[in-house]
């Protein structure tokens, strides 16, 4: 960030700063760096006391420049330079000529020219090369570090920048395209800046690591993944890497930072003209990409059929599209069944979710295939039309196609444009088909189970119907659970994430709005009209005839956040809202909503107005009880807009809900507190009060469940119910933060979650439920069981009981390692839920992966440090003792498999590298071709032989999260960023290989994992926090 300095006599000094080092600048001539803020301001002080300017500063200063330099650590002075023409000689003169000589023991020397004036060169691995006829390297770069390798600093720069990119997804729940400008443009690209001018255009490797970074920041808009890369810099309208950085993001980055939401501060610094410039180009640029990824679709399905015809099939292959029925008691999901009539082809590539008018069906049984057909299917067409010039010009220009080297049995896959080769097995490498058509598996996935509930960040989404059941959204899935009869239901049509809900009078009729659409709704008129509160600036309130898809009315109702809409049980022309700083009473005449604020100063009974009034109920007479963030409860009379009643401090901190019981009676719940304070019916609070542990955060929302039962929802997504006299007992568990953690139990119906809420949770398939949960000091981001012992063992841990003849220990208890984002690795009981023990070793990045060997001798663990740590494992797991390190990525370790046989290790790393090792001296194995028949335990490497077709075109390496493989190895499965789950027959060798596809995450799927006997499948998101389970039918 640049100000002038304060004091200065030339006004021509600046000031910048980052985290690391400060800059002074002078003119765009001379650059001072310190290392510290202070010392650079005492340094100018001190300076200007002695010249006013600085023409033949080093000469005025004479021996005081000397003392300055090396007391206030003068790191470098450079000057930049105007032009590339410039000789090394001259470069090394120009300190002297204005007497300003370098302070040695700070300086990093860099040779960066020739010994002739007109010669500019940069020296890489390829030689000497001209700096003047590379484009982006025109501009000097000067690094300060102690090792000057071009990869090196590359790779620290997007290091730095992915970790920026993580911190803005797990900060900002949605981005924009304007919140992807302002945080990308300050925080990431300046990394890039610096990076782009050392990329040497030589190495493949380093060009692509940084693309990579502006790849991913792309992709945090949603509605954008469908997209390409090149159509998403368009509608983004994002400069190239060498451009320059415009400042004025920093003064956007401020307003966004301040506070959440800020989307009003934000634009208020940006006059209305521009805004309605901005928002008619946000227009545009959506219905720009709704086109293009129309037409991509389209020119896909029409590439498919004419090549289809081209094979003399007889018939094209007609892909089925199902429907998704209503839900229907009693059963557990929502079945799926494919129709008899032909669907067009439907590109999987993930939904456009914000840009479709129609919301598109979700539970889907897709049989797809990804993408449009290669140019392998186009060269088949020859030129028996006059259209083949033309398909061949557009293969000639889509991504590259896999090749298969039949003499040397290698399969060249493209990822991002970088080659990879695979080797097959020498079973199928002599009669493999690269275009053989491989079809999607027999078995589906039918969602059995929902584990999680939305509360962190909403409200009143907890209803309790007639029929039984509790209803209830997380991800992009409404739930609907029997607690009785323990089943669920499910309604999945949503495309993003379900954020509001509300019932209709009869109890029956659900209405609700996902983000990107509405915002808050509410339906108690009498059922006919529909109250909608959208998220946009100005919180538009619009009234809706919802039978007849018709608006009656809308007006913008504040521009601070609205958290609840109301209409009024007694009288359907009126409607309150309330929200930050405000408590509004609005009137339906006709067309027309006139609104009426409360007044909180003023009148008999007054108080401060709060800053928020965060929940509401409406009492049996028709009066209306707000709780606030003071802590305070109000009764406001029906039609008036006074206070007529107050209860002061009736929560430490604010209410954050109000349940008007069946007798009468209030039930207040607290946020701060984590309190249920009940009162009577004149508003006196009574002696019993409930605090909620602390483990399930704190109240969120509070409802009447059956008989006297209060069910109560909670800011860390877990539901609770309580009786009068009893304590609190969990019907619904859930993680409330980012968790990519998952393992499946070796010998049990089983599996185990954990993430960046430091949440361990053991859950059960068969009864599901939460068989235990713990919280541990460091959030984890993978998790591994001990592998299968050679009986069932009821027993606790026991290091002293003999082993089994394949070195496994008979009778030990099953032990679950975990990987923390910190770099420390724990080893827990699961009997006991007791850690036994905890091991660092130097290990100071986020353990990316984990997994014992077969045989349970080993362990090894995968670090965002670019290496893999093997430690042998001793008194069945206690124990540990290192064994080595294994050291060749460039990139960070994403995924890892153990043979068979716990012989060798292979590993995938971020840049799209797989390599291989020997597990029990950590060497790398070069010889690919000689483990091209190893028998591979796990499958969780997404690159290989046997994964190749889960890619889909176009493909950048981030797309696919995480892969796991039936127990028979008859299926595979894939997590995906654009939220599905999918299902391919195993291997899946072929590219653009048929799949099932489902959805009901509302984010990016973080991991997938069968149960131990392939019943059941298990999913989980990432920010939606939700954990599925399917049923695999066969």
């Amino acid at each position: 960030m640049r100000r002038t300095l304060e004091g200065l006599q030339n006004p021509g000094v600046q000031i910048a700063c980052d985290e690391d080092l400060v800059y002074l600048e002078y003119a765009d001539d001379i650059v001072f760096i310190f290392e510290e803020e202070e010392k650079a301001q005492v340094f100018f002080d001190e300076l200007t006391k002695v010249i006013p300017s600085f023409g033949g500063l080093g000469s005025a200063l004479g021996a005081t420049w000397d003392r300055l330099a090396v007391e206030h650590r003068l790191i470098w002075l450079v000057k930049r330079l105007k032009s590339a023409a410039i000789g090394q000689d001259a470069a090394k003169q120009w300190p002297f000529d204005w007497h300003l000589p370098l302070n040695d023991e700070k300086c990093v020397h860099m040779s960066f020219g020739g010994d002739s004036a007109s010669s500019f060169v940069m020296h890489g691995e390829k030689g000497p090369e001209d700096i003047t006829r590379i484009d982006a390297k025109k501009d000097l770069g000067i690094g300060l570090s102690p090792n000057l390798s071009f990869s090196l600093h590359l790779e620290k720069s997007a290091q730095k920048a992915f970790a920026v990119l993580r911190m803005i997804r797990r900060t900002f729940f949605r981005v924009t395209r304007m919140d992807l400008h302002i945080l990308y443009g300050t925080y990431a690209r300046p990394l890039l800046e610096y990076a782009n001018p050392v990329v040497y255009s030589g190495r493949t490797k380093d060009v692509i690591l940084i693309e990579r970074v502006q790849r991913a920041a792309t992709k945090m808009v949603a509605g954008l993944k469908s997209m390409d890369y090149e159509t998403r810099l368009v509608v983004l309208d994002l400069f190239p890497l060498d451009y320059p950085r415009l400042r004025r993001d920093l003064i956007l980055t401020s307003c966004l930072n301040k506070a959440w939401p800020t989307a009003s501060e934000l634009m208020s610094i940006e006059n209305s003209g521009l805004l309605d410039r901005v928002a008619d180009l946000e227009k545009r640029s959506a219905d720009l990409g709704n086109e293009v990824a129309g037409l991509r679709n389209s020119l896909a399905d029409c590439l498919r059929r004419l090549s289809l015809l081209e094979s003399n099939k007889g018939t094209a292959l007609c892909q089925t599209r199902p429907y998704t029925t209503t839900p229907s008691r009693p059963g557990t999901t929502v079945a799926t069944t494919p129709t008899n009539k032909p669907a067009p082809h439907r590109s999987e590539g993930g939904p456009n979710r914000r840009g479709n008018s129609k919301p598109r069906p979700t539970t889907n049984v897709s049989t797809s295939r990804d993408g449009p057909v290669g140019s392998h299917n186009l060269q088949r067409i020859g030129n028996k039309s006059a259209s083949s010039t033309a398909l061949d010009r557009h293969a000639s220009t889509g991504p590259k196609e896999p090749t298969y080297i039949a003499n040397e049995g290698i399969l060249r896959v493209f990822l991002h444009g970088r080659a990879i080769n695979v080797y097959l097995p020498s079973t199928i490498m002599d009669n493999f088909d690269l275009y053989a058509p491989q079809p999607a598996p027999d078995e589906t996935l039918k969602l059995e189970w929902v584990y999680g509930y939305r509360g962190r960040d909403c409200r009143n989404n907890l209803f309790y119907l007639p029929t039984g059941e509790i209803i209830y959204f997380v991800a992009a899935v409404v739930v609907l659970y029997n607690i009785e009869e323990q089943c669920q239901r499910h309604y999945l049509e949503h495309t993003d994430d379900v954020t509001s809900i509300a019932l209709h009078p009869d109890c029956i009729t659900v209405a609700t709005g996902q983000a990107a659409g509405h915002g808050k709704i509410q339906n108690k008129d009498g059922g006919a009209r529909l109250c909608v509160v959208d998220d946009a600036q100005d919180h538009v309130i619009s009234v809706w005839e919802w039978q007849k898809g018709k608006k009656i009315t809308d007006t913008k109702c504040s521009a601070d956040p609205v958290v609840a809409a109301e209409f009024h049980p007694l009288d359907e022309s009126s409607i309150v809202t309330c929200g930050k700083n405000q408590l509004n009473f609005w009137t339906l005449d006709g067309n027309t909503l006139s609104k009426k604020s409360a007044i909180f100063e003023t009148g008999k009974i007054s108080c401060d107005k709060p800053k928020f009034v965060l929940c509401m109920a409406f009492a049996e007479n028709g009066d209306l009880l707000t709780g606030d963030s003071s802590g305070n409860i109000i009764v406001w009379r029906h039609g008036s807009n006074h206070i007529s009643q107050i209860c002061h401090n009736a929560h430490d901190g604010g209410i954050f809900s109000l349940c008007v019981t069946k007798d009468g009676r209030l039930v207040s719940g607290g946020g701060k507190d984590r309190r249920l304070v009940f009162f009577d019916v004149a508003l006196n609070p009574t002696d019993e009060v409930k605090e909620l542990p602390e483990l399930h955060g704190s109240v969120r929302t509070i409802i009447q469940g059956p008989g006297d039962v209060l069910l109560v929802g909670t800011t860390r997504n877990t539901i609770l119910q309580i009786a009068p006299g009893m304590e609190f007992s969990s019907l619904m568990f859930g993680h409330s933060d980012e968790f990519w953690a998952l393992a499946s139990h070796p010998q049990s119906h089983q599996f185990l979650t954990a993430g960046n809420d430091r949440m361990v949770i053991l859950w059960d398939a068969l009864s599901k439920q939460a068989v235990w949960a713990k919280e541990l000091n460091d959030p984890i981001h993978c998790a591994t069981f001990y592998p299968p012992y050679s009986e069932p063992v009821d027993g606790l841990v026991n290091g002293d009981r003999p082993e089994s003849p394949n070195g496994l220990v008979q009778g030990v208890a099953p032990l679950i390692a975990l990987g923390s984002t910190s770099g420390r690795w724990l080893v827990l009981d699961s009997i006991r839920h007791e850690v036994i023990a905890a091991h660092s070793d130097g290990i100071g990045e986020q353990i990316q992966c984990i997994s014992y060997s077969p045989n349970g001798q080993y362990i090894a663990l995968g670090s965002r440090d670019n290496s893999i740590y093997v430690y042998q494992v001793l008194e069945g797991g206690r124990k540990y003792s290192r064994v080595g390190r294994c050291s060749g990525h460039s990139s960070f370790v994403l995924h890892l498999d153990w043979s068979a046989d716990s012989r060798y290790l292979r590993s995938e790393s971020g840049d799209y590298e797989l390599l291989f090792w020997t597990g029990n001296d950590c060497r790398q194995v070069v010889s690919l071709s000689s483990l091209r028949d190893v028998d591979w335990a796990t499958q969780t490497c997404t690159l290989g032989w046997c994964v190749t077709g889960v890619w889909p075109d176009g493909g950048d390496g981030t797309d696919v999260n995480a892969c796991n493989i039936y127990p028979n190895s008859a299926l595979l499965a894939t997590a995906d960023d654009f939220g599905k789950v999918k299902l391919f027959q195993y291997p899946a060798i072929r590219p653009k290989a048929e799949f099932h596809a489902y959805n009901g995450h509302s984010s990016h799927v973080t991991n997938v994992a069968f149960l131990y006997d392939g019943s059941r499948l298990i999913s989980t998101g990432g920010k939606d926090t939700a954990v599925l389970q399917w049923e695999v039918c066969v």
